[in-house]
C-alpha cells in the first residue's frame, strides 16, 4: 500500500462530494493539462516556464490543481492554491453540499480541518505545537462536530496527532486503504486560470 502519511505529510486538500466537480470546473475556469493514470505521475505534469529557484519556491506550481477518481461519493482536490483561495473554493463546493478542508505540515508541525455547508464556514480547527512539543489548539472556531467527541483511531507513528485530518476521512468512510488505492488511480491535472494565478502571486486575492 503506498505510504499516504508520506504523500500527505505537507499538503492542502479538500474533500468534495464528486457531483460539484463539473461545477467547480466550469467556475473556476479550469483547464484540463493531462490525465494521469496515477498519483506520482501528476508530478511529471508542470504549469511553470521556468525551473523552481529560491526567488520562485514561494508560488512554484501555484496554478496546478491534482483531482482525483472518485472516493466513495468524493473526490480529493489537491494543490497550493488551496492555502489561497479556499474561501472562494468552499463557497462555490459547499452550495447545497457540504465541504472539508484539510492541511497537514509536519515539518511546523501544524494542522487544521474546516467544515463548510450551504456556503457557509461552521467549523475551523488548528492545533500547532508549544515550545514544550505539548498538543495544544491554537485557533477554533464554531462548534465542536460530531466526530470531534469520537476517539479517532490516528496511525502509530510520530506526531500521530497531526495526521487528524486522515482519520477525520476515516470517520467519514474513506479508508486508508481506499486513499492508498485512489492514488494508484487515474488523477486529473487542471491548471488555474491565469488571472487568479497573477493574483495569487501578486498576493492579490481579495476579490
Amino acid at each position: 500500500m503506498k505510504n499516504i502519511f508520506d504523500e500527505f505529510s505537507c499538503a492542502s486538500w479538500l474533500l468534495i462530494h464528486q457531483n460539484k466537480f463539473d461545477e467547480f470546473i466550469k467556475q473556476f475556469n479550469l483547464e484540463l493539462l493531462a490525465s494521469c493514470n496515477n498519483w506520482e505521475d501528476t508530478g511529471k505534469i508542470s504549469t511553470e516556464n521556468e525551473p523552481i529557484n529560491v526567488s520562485t519556491i514561494l508560488f512554484y506550481e501555484v496554478g496546478k490543481l491534482i483531482i482525483t477518481s472518485p472516493i466513495k461519493e468524493y473526490k480529493i482536490i489537491y494543490g497550493k492554491s488551496v492555502d489561497y483561495l479556499y474561501e472562494a473554493f468552499c463557497k462555490c463546493l459547499s452550495k447545497n453540499a457540504e465541504v472539508y478542508r484539510f492541511s497537514i505540515d509536519i515539518w511546523i508541525p501544524t494542522m487544521l480541518f474546516e467544515y463548510y455547508k450551504n456556503e457557509q464556514l461552521i467549523r475551523h480547527c488548528e492545533y500547532d505545537v508549544n515550545n514544550d512539543s505539548e498538543f495544544i489548539d491554537v485557533n477554533s472556531i464554531g462548534e465542536k462536530l460530531e466526530f470531534e467527541y469520537e476517539e479517532l483511531e490516528l496511525p502509530d507513528i510520530d506526531y500521530a496527532c497531526f495526521y487528524y485530518p486522515l482519520a477525520i476521512m476515516n470517520y467519514l468512510g474513506i479508508s486508508n486503504e481506499d486513499i492508498a488505492n485512489i492514488l494508484n488511480n487515474q488523477c486529473l491535472v487542471y491548471k488555474l486560470d491565469n488571472n487568479l494565478i497573477i493574483k495569487i502571486k501578486s498576493q492579490d486575492i481579495q476579490s
